[in-house]
């Protein structure tokens, strides 16, 4: 029963950050590119980092240049 436990456990872990992943990926690809250079990021880098290191890469997407491209989007008040 333990066993069951943990297998379901591991498979909810993996789903999250999956769907994570996949959110963070899709708002990378539809953020536009005028975005990216306001905030002085590279969106072929990020999304690359995305696809080949996984969850690694859309940490450091979410840690780096998210920030950034959130308050490059804002209109000036």
């Amino acid at each position: 029963m333990v066993e069951l436990m943990v297998i379901l456990l591991l498979i909810f872990a993996f789903a999250a950050i999956f769907i994570v992943w996949l959110v963070l990926l899709i708002e990378a690809v539809r953020t536009p590119t005028g975005v990216w250079q306001a905030a002085g990021q590279n969106q072929v880098v990020h999304i690359l980092l995305m696809v080949v290191l996984g969850a690694l890469g859309t940490l450091i997407y979410a840690l780096t240049a998210r920030p950034q491209l959130r308050s490059a989007a804002q209109p000036i008040r």
